[in-house]
């Protein structure tokens, strides 16, 4: 059976992510607080906005993917290296994540408009039948 992303876990991964990141202090030392600040914005808001996240967890990957070629280029044994570089990873993961429900969004507005339709086309049917029917009923009984 096939399973689809959630809002809801996509939310809490990526705050898994951000928390894994909140320590020692490393937005304010690499420079990424205002991506954070904003990824942190976007997935506590009431509703979940799959475009807002987008953008904004691109921007922090962006941040992130820099932070993490500043410190190979600087200290190749840096010990945050893995721990960006697993969060870098596992943000790519959640961006997929969230692509794949707003195709999941787009097929089930596809679908539903096709029902819709052949939902209208079954109603005529369905009422032409019973005109039909009710001739037939109405002849057999006048004449």
């Amino acid at each position: 059976m096939e399973t689809f992303p959630a809002p809801d876990d996509i939310r809490g991964k990526t705050a898994d992510i951000l928390s894994a990141l909140s320590v020692d202090n490393i937005p304010e030392r690499y420079g990424f607080t205002a991506e954070l600040a904003s990824l942190k914005n976007c997935i506590s808001e009431d509703e979940y906005c799959n475009m807002e996240f987008y953008e904004t967890g691109c921007a922090f990957l962006k941040a992130l993917l820099r932070t993490r070629l500043r410190l190979k280029k600087t200290d190749p044994a840096h010990p945050l290296l893995p721990v960006i570089s697993s969060s870098v990873e596992e943000l790519r993961t959640q961006l997929k994540e969230n692509e794949a429900y707003v195709r999941l969004l787009i097929g089930m507005d596809a679908v539903s408009r096709r029902v819709g339709v052949m939902n209208v086309s079954l109603l005529g049917l369905t009422a032409v039948m019973i005109l039909i029917i009710g001739g037939t009923v109405l002849a057999h009984v006048w004449f």
